[in-house]
């Protein structure tokens, strides 16, 4: 078995750097709640938590700031579709200087195969919104260069092929970047999270992608934003 970080070091994939981004809800009735329904069934506290995230839109605004400081090629990974479109729409209004794309379960693959040789395209910022399961495995796009995931997940397999998707080497790129989202909702700092007795299940997930970098020894960093002060 051989790591990401020897692979890096010998040149053989791109040098990639992860950006983990606390967003801090400081929702803290929502918070007992989801302590309620996760001691009953954390399915439904999951659910909860996903519905959540995806009706805010301070979380929109971050997500929008980080796609238009992305000045190479960028793709955007959700699971949910309707989360997917919903950030198209967004994204798309706000960014005029960038080309939007956008791929789901639902679309062909004969309209997917445009859509993956445009993104090779460096001479304008491209930008593809897509699920994980579309671009998760089996995708070779050379040029991309920025990976925000905006869904949570934990899954090994599924976050290594994911990071994978900016890994290939390009001559335009020296880097790549992944931005981690992780959604906070009972606490105003990170750090006094862990002196509580629960943990919301994004944030959960958040701290077990942790182990995934340190095992494959990707270097990351972490910075915590106060929706509230958006």
């Amino acid at each position: 078995t051989v790591k990401a970080k020897e692979l890096m070091d010998k040149g053989y994939i791109t040098k990639v750097k992860i950006k983990r981004i606390l967003l801090n809800h400081n929702n803290y009735e929502f918070a007992e709640n989801l302590k309620m329904v996760a001691a009953r069934d954390k399915k439904a506290c999951y659910d909860l938590e996903c519905a959540k995230i995806q009706e805010s839109d301070d979380r929109l605004i971050i997500i929008n700031k980080i796609v238009s400081e992305c000045k190479q090629n960028t793709l955007v990974l959700f699971h949910n579709t309707e989360y997917g479109e919903k950030l198209l729409a967004h994204l798309e209004k706000n960014n005029p200087d960038k080309i939007f794309h956008y791929i789901d379960g639902k679309i062909s693959n004969k309209k997917r195969t445009p859509i993956k040789a445009m993104m090779e395209n460096t001479d304008v910022v491209n930008v593809l919104v897509a699920s994980y399961g579309t671009l998760s495995t089996g995708v070779s796009i050379d040029a991309i260069t920025n990976v925000i995931f905006t869904q949570s997940f934990k899954k090994a397999q599924l976050i290594i092929q994911s990071i994978g998707r900016a890994l290939r080497l390009h001559p335009d790129k020296k880097f790549a970047y992944i931005f981690d989202l992780i959604d906070v909702f009972n606490t105003d700092s990170y750090i006094a999270r862990y002196s509580l007795k629960f943990k919301n299940i994004l944030a959960d997930h958040g701290d077990k992608r942790i182990k995934i970098y340190e095992d494959e020894e990707y270097p990351y960093s972490t910075i915590e934003i106060n929706l509230k002060d958006i």
